[in-house]
C-alpha cells in the first residue's frame, strides 16, 4: 500500500517518469515533457498550486492541487477525470485495482475509483495518519481516533467494527454471514460475530492463508499443526476433528479454492489475453490497452470493429482452471475411496452386533455384582452359605473386574466407531465443499465463454460486416469532412474520366497507415501503435486495417482539391488532417514508383507502390498502396504452407472433438452446450485467421493507375483549353 504525504519542500516528488518515457514535473504549475523534447508543455487544469504527482496503472498519472482537486491525465497529457474534495488533501495512497485513498486535512478519509472515474465512499471515521490504515485481502482497516478498529471493503462498504481494539490483527478471514476469524500478535485465534462481539477462542493453531477453508453457512474447517482436519461451527464449537490421510490434499484444495476467488476478479472477457493480427506473437490484455490509449467503445459499430480486430485466445479461456479442476476431482476420488474403506458393511455390522451383545452382558454382570454385594451387606449370604464365605466374598470383586474389562473393550469399540463417524463426517463435508467448488468453476468459466463475441455472431470473423462499416465511414462521414475542408460541394466535382464518361464522384484511395512514408517521426507517435498493428483478412480476400491513410481527390473544373488524413477506425480519430488545392496548370508531374517499407522489424522490408502528385511550388503529395507482392509476403509470413497444414490438422482435431462432445452422455446439457459453443468458436476462428490473397491488391493498384491517368488527362485537357484561348 503506497502512501504519499505532500510537503512543499519535498523536491523528490516533483518529477515522475511515465510509462511512455515522457516526464511530468511541477513547480507550482504542471508540465509535461515529451521524450527527447526540450520545451515542456504546460498542462492546464488546476486553479491553484500543484502539490503532488502519482503514477497510475495503464500509463496514466494523477496530479494533486491546493485547490482540493485531483486530476487524472493520460500519458500524453489529456485530462481524463477530475476528483473534487471538500477539504485539503494532505496525503494519498494507491491501493490497487485503480483505487485511490485520500487523507484530508480534517482527518477524514475518501476513496476514489480511477478506473470508474467516481468517488466510491467517504468513510464515517477519523484517523491521525496513514499509519492507522491497512489493506489486507481487499479489506481496508482503520484504527480510528475513537479507539475502534473498523473494517471496510475496498469499495467502501462497512463490514465490521471491533470496539476498543487499538491495534491491527496480524491476520483475519471473513466467513459466511460476515463472521470473522482473527489472529493477534500473540498468536491467539478468535471468532467474532458480524456485530463485532467475540464468540469464542479457537484452541488450535493453523495458517490463515494455507490451511483455512469455509465449508458452508454454518461451519468452517482448517488443517491444524498436527495435520488434523478440524471442523467448527459459528459458535466456536468443534464438532469434528479427524486425522484423515488427506491433510496435504486438503491444503492443495484450499489453495485451489483461493485461486478461483482471485480468478473471479477477472470477470470480463476484456481481462483475458487477446491477439490483434495473425502473428499471434504479441498478446495483450484489452482492458489495459483501452485504458492506456484512451479508447472509448461508445457506439455499436466501434464495438463491432474492436471485436473484429481484437480476438480472445480461445485455449486460455477453454482451459481456464482445468488443471485445478482435475486436481479437485482426484481429491474427491481419494476421499471417496477412504470413505468406502470406512463404510465396509461387514465391519460396521459386526461392530454394531458386538455393541448390542456387550450391552446385554454388561447389564447381566452389573446386576449380579450388585445383587451379591447387597447380600453381603445384609448378612444374608453368610447365613445361607456360611461354609463358603471366603470364596463368595471374592465373587463381587471378580464380577467388578470382569465388568471393567468388558467396559474397556466396549469403550474402545465405541471410540473406534466415534472416530469412524468423525472421519466420514469430515469427508462428507469436504465432498460438499469440493462439489460446490466444481460448480462455481463451471459457472465462472461459462460466464466468460458467453462473453466471447464470435460465439454470439458466427459471421464476425468473416470480416464482411467490418468491411462494410469501414467503407460506410469513408464514403459518408470522412468524405463529408473532406468536402468541407476543401471548401467545395459534390456539385463542384466535374471531370471526364478515361472512358470518356462525365464523372462527378470523388477519387478515394486508402491503405494501411504503416506502409506510408512517415518521414516526420512525430506522426508515428500520434498514431496508437496497437491499433495500427491490428489487421485481419476478410472472407472475400481483402485485408482490413484498423488505422488507414485516406486520400480524397476532387477533380473540379479548374483545379485539383486533395484531402488526406490518417484515420483510426477503433478510436474514431482523425490524425493530421490536411487539405490542398492546386490549379491544373501548376501540376508538374503525377508519378508512380516502387518503394520499400519497414513494417515489422528492421530486417523485413515490404515492397509497395508510391503515387506522387507534384506541383510547381515544390509541394508533393504521396500515397503508398500495398501491391500484390506485399500481400503475398504477408500471406507467407502468417500463412505459410506449413502453417496452413497445421491449422488444417487443428481444425480436423477440433471437429473430431466436437463429435465426441456431442455423443458424450456423461456431461450435463449446460456443460455440453458450453463445450460445443467453445469448440465451434475455435473452428470458426482458425478458419478465419489466415491471410487470404486474391484480386483485391490488384484492384487497388488498378484504381491508382486509373487515378493517375484521370489526373493527367485533366491536366492535358486544361492546358489544351488554355492554349486555344
Amino acid at each position: 500500500m503506497e502512501k504519499i504525504y505532500f510537503n512543499d519542500n519535498d523536491k523528490e516528488k516533483m518529477r515522475i517518469k511515465l510509462s511512455n518515457n515522457w516526464e511530468v514535473n511541477y513547480d507550482g504549475e504542471l508540465y509535461l515533457r515529451e521524450a527527447g523534447d526540450f520545451e515542456p508543455k504546460e498542462l492546464v487544469g488546476h486553479s491553484e498550486k500543484v502539490i503532488g504527482l502519482l503514477n497510475l496503472d495503464g500509463g496514466e498519472f494523477l496530479s494533486i492541487s491546493k485547490d482540493n482537486t485531483m486530476i487524472v491525465w493520460s500519458a500524453k497529457g489529456r485530462k481524463q477525470a477530475t476528483f473534487e474534495s471538500e477539504n485539503s488533501i494532505v496525503g494519498i495512497s494507491k491501493i490497487g485495482d485503480g483505487k485511490i485513498l485520500a487523507l484530508l486535512e480534517d482527518e477524514s478519509v475518501v476513496l476514489w475509483s480511477v478506473k470508474y472515474r467516481r468517488k466510491l465512499a467517504t468513510f464515517d471515521l477519523k484517523v491521525s495518519s496513514f499509519d492507522d490504515v491497512e489493506l489486507d485481502q481487499s479489506y481496508l482497516s482503520f484504527i480510528t481516533k475513537d479507539g475502534d478498529l473498523k473494517v471496510y471493503t475496498d469499495t467502501g462498504n462497512s463490514v465490521i467494527t471491533f470496539q476498543n481494539q487499538k491495534t491491527f490483527f496480524t491476520a483475519w478471514r471473513f466467513l459466511r454471514n460476515d463472521y470473522c476469524l482473527t489472529r493477534t500478535s500473540t498468536e491467539i485465534i478468535e471468532l467474532w460475530s458480524s456485530s463485532g462481539e467475540k464468540v469464542a477462542t479457537i484452541n488450535d493453531k493453523f495458517s490463515f492463508s494455507k490451511d483455512f477453508l469455509t465449508i458452508d453457512e454454518k461451519s468452517f474447517a482448517f488443517v491444524n499443526e498436527n495435520n488434523e482436519i478440524c471442523i467448527y461451527d459459528f459458535e466456536g464449537k468443534k464438532y469434528s476433528s479427524s486425522k484423515v490421510d488427506l491433510a496435504n490434499l486438503t491444503r492443495t484444495f484450499i489453495q485451489t479454492k483461493e485461486k478461483l476467488e482471485n480468478q473471479k476478479k477477472q470477470n470480463n472477457i476484456m481481462d483475458f489475453m487477446h491477439v490483434n493480427n495473425p502473428d499471434y506473437k504479441e498478446v495483450f490484455i484489452p482492458s489495459e490497452v483501452i485504458l492506456k490509449n484512451d479508447i472509448e467503445l461508445q457506439d455499436d459499430d466501434t464495438k463491432y470493429l474492436w471485436n473484429f480486430f481484437n480476438r480472445p485466445i480461445f485455449n486460455q479461456i477453454h482451459n481456464l482452471l482445468k488443471k485445478e479442476e482435475k486436481s479437485v476431482k482426484e481429491y474427491r476420488k481419494k476421499m471417496h475411496e477412504i470413505k468406502e474403506n470406512e463404510m465396509k458393511l461387514d465391519e460396521v455390522n459386526l461392530l454394531i452386533a458386538s455393541t448390542i451383545k456387550i450391552k446385554k452382558i454388561i447389564a447381566i454382570l452389573v446386576s449380579l455384582s450388585f445383587f451379591s454385594f447387597a447380600l453381603i451387606v445384609a448378612g444374608m449370604l453368610y447365613k445361607v452359605l456360611p461354609s463358603n464365605m471366603p470364596v463368595l466374598v471374592l465373587v463381587p470383586f471378580v464380577l467388578f473386574v470382569v465388568f471393567i474389562m468388558i467396559w474397556k473393550s466396549k469403550f474402545s469399540k465405541l471410540l473406534l466407531l466415534h472416530r469412524k463417524k468423525e472421519k466420514i463426517n469430515t469427508i462428507d463435508m469436504l465432498m460438499q465443499a469440493t462439489k460446490q467448488w466444481l460448480k462455481s468453476v463451471v459457472e465462472y468459466r461459462d460466464s466468460i465463454i458467453k462473453q466471447i463475441p464470435v460465439l454470439k455472431d458466427q459471421n464476425l470473423y468473416s470480416g464482411l460486416k467490418a468491411k462494410e462499416i469501414i467503407k460506410s465511414k469513408i464514403n459518408n462521414e470522412i468524405e463529408k469532412l473532406a468536402l468541407e475542408e476543401c471548401g467545395i460541394t459534390k456539385d463542384d466535382i466535374e471531370f471526364t474520366d478515361i472512358t470518356g464518361a462525365n464523372n462527378r464522384e470523388a477519387i478515394v484511395l486508402h491503405d494501411w497507415s504503416k506502409i506510408q512514408d512517415k518521414t516526420n517521426d512525430s506522426m508515428s507517435k500520434k498514431i496508437t501503435s496497437h491499433n495500427e498493428m491490428s489487421f485481419w483478412s476478410t472472407k472475400d480476400g481483402d485485408i482490413l486495417f484498423a488505422v488507414q491513410y485516406i486520400q480524397f481527390i476532387f477533380l473540379t473544373k479548374d483545379k485539383i482539391d486533395v484531402f488526406n488524413t490518417y484515420y483510426d477506425f477503433i478510436k474514431n480519430e482523425y490524425i493530421s488532417k490536411q487539405s490542398h488545392a492546386y490549379y491544373y496548370k501548376d501540376v508538374t508531374n503525377m508519378s508512380k514508383k516502387q518503394v520499400e517499407r519497414i513494417v515489422f522489424s528492421e530486417s523485413d522490408e515490404y515492397s509497395a507502390t508510391e503515387i506522387s502528385l507534384q506541383v510547381s511550388s515544390g509541394d508533393k503529395i504521396n500515397l503508398t498502396i500495398i501491391n500484390p507482392e506485399t500481400m503475398k509476403n504477408l500471406k507467407n509470413q502468417f500463412s505459410s504452407d506449413e502453417d496452413l497444414e497445421e491449422r488444417g490438422l487443428q481444425i480436423k482435431e477440433l471437429e473430431e472433438k466436437l463429435e465426441e462432445i456431442k455423443s458424450d452422455d456423461s456431461l450435463d446439457e449446460d456443460e455440453k452446450q458450453d463445450e460445443i459453443e467453445m469448440i465451434e468458436g475455435q473452428i470458426n476462428s482458425r478458419k478465419n485467421d489466415t491471410i487470404i490473397v486474391n484480386k483485391v491488391a490488384s484492384q487497388e493498384l488498378n484504381k491508382a493507375d486509373q487515378t493517375i491517368q484521370n489526373i493527367r488527362a485533366q491536366v492535358r485537357n486544361h492546358k489544351t483549353i488554355e492554349d486555344n484561348t
